[in-house]
């Protein structure tokens, strides 16, 4: 089979983009990776979805185990991004846009890939000796030792405690895995990117509500989603700052990626993106002259767009250009489907949740509020059935009154207001790293690179107030892989100064 896909489709597409790109040896290397990889798991995600035949359905996914083990660690990160992004772009997009019952094995093989990296981590646990000094991995440390805590406090159930160690340890294996291995993420990057506006603009067709049209990432996917595409922008203008690349080129980046964000109305793309702009230009030795060229064409766009935004979706011509109301959007519009908003969620975590002091300091324990890992399944079941993980027990009882609308209202409630710090501080020391790349590195790329996670991390932080980033598993890959390559330049950058 493997030979069969090589020789028809591997190699036909490969020569199609060498001839287009003019690749070298290494990125042809990857592309063939890249491409392997993604048709044997489409063939796999789509086999098990419709194949009602049930031992079938899980002596291939034996089977998928067994090949993606004997892969090198590039490659099972490279696999598992794959798998991640496509089971959901597949599974929720077949589930919302027609009324067939399908299966959901695929989402049970995520645990699964997890697991084999932390395998692979132990087995070449040399590799990763290094690490233990970080502060990052010392810090999540201390988030094990907190959680440690919780458990001889009590009322902390077996279930909770697995879903917590689900989101916040096995996640973060993403960072030790990125950290070490010399993952290439540009093309698989650049092919989600050139993916993307062809897929909105066809589920702008099929698709009545904004929030199910993101494309690659699956549903409910628009602002997490933002953050990830707005990399290139960012990554696009600081080599444009650097004279690496003209500025058709940024022009270009930015008008593509702000038509996504119209059409699929992710309306806080058009004030963070701007002004993440904004502080880059400033700092930038362009003529005054420039500067206000780039800046009126980016506040053009953005304008043009929100007005598009409303010739879309007539809805929001009372939100988009008034000051009041894009501040009561941010912190009190909530979801028809809940009854508190953001910051009455807050407020009655403080008070309802946490009503003892230990617990508004330490959490009620990690996983204890997780939200439903299938809640576009959920929403969309329209009678039909899925077999789901059992949820957090907060989550069951206290679901309809919306508190995990924000990723930091749920942590809040897992690990209180230390955890909190700690995943802010954890962060922080993330951005130091990309801006010594940023100033240290005589790479122009990396430089790029460092800029980019700098402005991606600071938007993460708030859009962690805003939505859920953090407990949505791919949202939180791509964080945490993407943070692992930053350790990664910043690491050889240290070696090399020192």
């Amino acid at each position: 089979m493997k030979d069969i896909i090589n020789k028809y489709l591997v190699d036909k597409i490969t020569r199609f983009l060498v001839n287009i790109f003019k690749l070298n040896e290494a990125e042809i290397d990857f592309v063939e990776k890249l491409i392997s990889l993604s048709i044997i798991n489409l063939f796999l995600i789509l086999i098990t979805m419709f194949n009602k035949v049930h031992i079938l359905n899980i002596v291939i996914m034996i089977i998928y185990t067994i090949y993606v083990t004997k892969k090198d660690s590039d490659e099972i990160l490279l696999n598992t991004i794959i798998f991640f992004v496509a089971s959901s772009f597949l599974i929720e997009n077949f589930w919302y846009a027609t009324h067939i019952s399908i299966n959901t094995y695929a989402f049970y093989l995520k645990p699964i890939l997890m697991m084999i990296i932390v395998f692979k981590i132990l087995r070449e646990r040399e590799k990763y000796k290094g690490l233990i000094k970080d502060p990052v991995v010392l810090l999540i440390i201390l988030l094990a030792c907190i959680n440690l805590l919780r458990i001889f406090l009590g009322g902390y159930s077996l279930n909770d405690f697995i879903n917590g160690f689900y989101s916040y340890f096995i996640i973060f294996t993403f960072y030790l895995f990125a950290a070490i291995n010399k993952f290439e993420y540009k093309y698989l990057y650049i092919t989600m990117l050139l993916a993307q506006l062809p897929l909105v603009l066809f589920e702008l067709l099929i698709y009545k509500d904004q929030d199910q049209i993101t494309g690659i990432f699956g549903l409910h996917a628009t602002n997490w989603s933002m953050l990830i595409i707005s990399i290139s922008i960012y990554y696009i203008f600081t080599m444009y700052m650097q004279k690496q690349v003209k500025i058709r080129r940024f022009i270009f980046i930015l008008i593509y990626t702000f038509c996504i964000f119209m059409i699929n109305e992710t309306k806080m793309a058009f004030f963070i993106i701007p002004l993440s702009l904004l502080i880059l230009i400033l700092c930038n030795k362009d003529s005054l002259k420039k500067k206000i060229k780039i800046i009126s064409f980016i506040i053009m766009t953005s304008l043009i767009c929100m007005i598009g935004i409303i010739k879309i979706y007539p809805s929001f011509e009372n939100i988009l250009f008034n000051p009041k109301m894009i501040a009561d959007y941010v912190f009190k519009q909530h979801s028809g489907f809940y009854q508190y908003n953001r910051y009455e969620n807050l407020v009655f975590t403080n008070d309802v949740f946490l009503s003892e002091t230990i617990d508004k300091f330490i959490g009620i324990g990690q996983g204890s509020a997780i939200p439903d890992r299938e809640l576009s399944l959920d929403l969309y079941s329209r009678g039909r059935y899925f077999t789901d993980t059992p949820n957090s027990s907060k989550y069951n009882e206290y679901k309809l009154w919306g508190y995990h609308q924000s990723s930091l209202n749920t942590m809040f409630i897992d690990i209180g207001i230390v955890g909190v710090a700690i995943y802010i501080l954890i962060i922080t020391f993330m951005i130091y790293k990309s801006m010594k790349i940023y100033l240290k590195s005589i790479d122009f790329q990396d430089k790029a690179l460092g800029m980019a996670y700098t402005l991606y991390a600071i938007g993460w932080i708030f859009e962690f107030w805003y939505t859920d980033v953090f407990y949505i598993v791919n949202s939180s890959m791509f964080f945490w892989v993407f943070s692992g390559i930053i350790h990664m330049k910043y690491s050889k950058l240290k070696s090399i100064t020192e």
